[in-house]
């Protein structure tokens, strides 16, 4: 199954059922012939404590964030003329662009890209004026350009304010990195884009954008991913009777994917640290796009390291942003191509960040398996569709529940009791043998599973283990200090019968006490 479970079907000899009639039944449900027809649009709650379609709302999160749209000298302003999806229908209704574009000039940015996805605003650091936004590729082949593409690039540069956070940048960025005003990432490999090229899109050429430079980030598109995914879950099927197990798990590569993730995302939050604005893609802007500036918010916002923010986030860069969980998650059809695990990789390296950094998140590892069980489970709507344009569409607010409706309402289930709110930026250690296999959540059904996660224990676990040691601690000191106060007492009984001034050696039986 999509959770890497096995489940076996046995018939008796003289059964009058027809394994092939259930078979059939099963792939019916499994794989059912309309969005409708999914289990979410059946699937009701008794009572619901908090509505989980209310949960986000662009306006007030990019309010949040300390992005002025209202008064004409800001930097940015609304775009409205997407509010019935007419220039691209995979983005939100309302989207945050810079101040000095017309609605020509956006629709003419908009032919520019790939699927119609402009540049649009992700997030705003309102500590030093730099901003994450992302699109999809471009559309210039070798020699083509768009003067109205080139000009709003042009404007988010200028949208910075250029103040740098101590440090500025490692001695390995070269001195173009340095002096670009815009930090252009491809997540895809160069050879990738290149190849693009020649299909007439590609990417930024960085002479006709001023003040810009590229780097391309060598994350693998969803067939890799896909391909790495199904090695995986083949290998954690073997856990228990495989003697090769360790060295198969690297060659899925799935943590070495991880790792390139992460490696991409540090370096796009070194370039926000120093001031520099970052624009994000990658061939549509949806899957490994999502990835990296979701990532990047985490590290640099603490906002998102708390529940309701990381549900905000992923509200906000996947599901609004027209990440395509219909097609990726393969929720009515079966391995048509489109389907990879870009939802999972993301959740798994905010669970690597959170072994790093355990006590910053709010929440444990349990919610984020929990997110990424429900993402494929077709029991509640969040997850259902490609974007919001179907989402409304198909009717999924007011027909199905939101996931959030169902974890808030017990949401002291999914609460790390170590976490501490941090103000700080956080840049994890990304290479690969500093990241841990997520145990937990993949090997859950393997059997005797057990055997295996008590040697990959997370560092919750283990900082359990040691508050545990510390209560014990703590009561062995409070019963020594009780009984040093007892002898103490005793002590100036038998100097006061020797006709000791015991006020004089007060300073003597004080440093007995044991102070906590």
């Amino acid at each position: 199954t999509k959770d890497n479970r096995h489940f076996r079907f046995t018939f008796a000899a003289d059964s009058k059922q027809n394994p092939s009639d259930i078979y059939t039944n099963m792939q019916k449900y499994m794989f059912p012939p309309n969005l409708e027809d999914v289990f979410a649009f059946s699937h009701k709650m008794t009572a619901i404590d908090f509505e989980g379609w209310n949960h986000f709302n662009d306006l007030i999160e990019f309010a949040r964030m300390g992005v002025d749209v209202e008064h004409s000298d800001s930097k940015f302003k609304l775009f409205y003329s997407n509010i019935e999806w007419e220039i691209c229908d995979s983005y939100p209704q309302r989207l945050i662009v810079p101040r000095g574009l017309t609605e020509d000039d956006v629709r003419k940015c908009a032919e520019f890209r790939a699927k119609g996805r402009f540049p649009a605003l992700s997030w705003y650091n309102k500590r030093n004026g730099t901003s994450i936004w992302r699109s999809s590729q471009c559309k210039g082949g070798f020699m083509g350009r768009s003067d109205y593409d080139e000009k709003m690039i042009n404007l988010i540069a200028k949208t910075t304010e250029g103040k740098p956070e101590p440090p500025n940048f490692p001695a390995k960025y070269d001195q173009k990195w340095k002096q670009a005003k815009i930090h252009i990432y491809d997540a895809r490999p160069y050879l990738s884009a290149f190849g693009n090229r020649v299909k007439g899109a590609g990417y930024e050429n960085t002479t006709d954008y001023e003040n810009s430079a590229i780097y391309f980030c060598q994350i693998e598109n969803i067939h890799k991913m896909r391909e790495s995914h199904y090695r995986l879950q083949n290998v954690c099927r073997t856990v228990n009777s495989n003697n090769k197990w360790y060295s198969q798990l690297e060659a899925s590569n799935w943590m070495q994917h991880i790792s390139l993730v992460l490696q991409a995302t540090v370096r796009i939050v070194d370039s926000l640290k120093a001031g520099k604005t970052v624009l994000v893609h990658c061939s549509d802007g949806w899957d490994r796009t999502s990835q990296l500036c979701a990532l990047a918010q985490l590290l640099m916002d603490p906002y998102y390291r708390t529940i309701e923010g990381f549900e905000i986030l992923i509200e906000k860069d996947f599901l609004h942003f027209g990440h395509r969980f219909r097609k990726r998650h393969g929720h009515i059809t079966k391995h048509d191509g489109e389907t990879g695990p870009i939802f999972l990789q993301f959740l798994d390296s905010v669970y690597q960040v959170s072994c790093q950094y355990p006590s910053i998140f709010e929440f444990n590892s349990k919610f984020l398996g929990e997110v990424a069980d429900h993402s494929y489970s077709l029991r509640f709507g969040t997850f259902l569709c490609n974007s919001d344009y179907e989402r409304k569409e198909k009717g999924v607010r007011g027909k199905t529940i939101s996931l959030w409706s169902s974890m808030n309402s017990k949401i002291e289930n999914y609460k790390n009791p170590f976490y501490v709110n941090e103000e700080s930026i956080i840049i994890p250690d990304c290479r690969y043998m500093m990241l841990n296999f997520w145990g937990e959540y993949y090997l859950r059904w393997t059997p005797w599973p057990k055997r295996f996660l008590n040697n990959s224990k997370s560092p919750l676990d283990y900082l359990g283990t040691l508050m545990k040691m510390k209560d014990l601690k703590q009561n062995a000191l409070e019963e020594e200090n009780t009984q040093l106060k007892e002898k103490i007492k005793k002590l100036s009984s038998k100097l006061k019968e020797l006709k000791v001034d015991v006020d004089s050696n007060d300073e003597l039986v004080d440093s007995f006490v044991v102070t906590q």
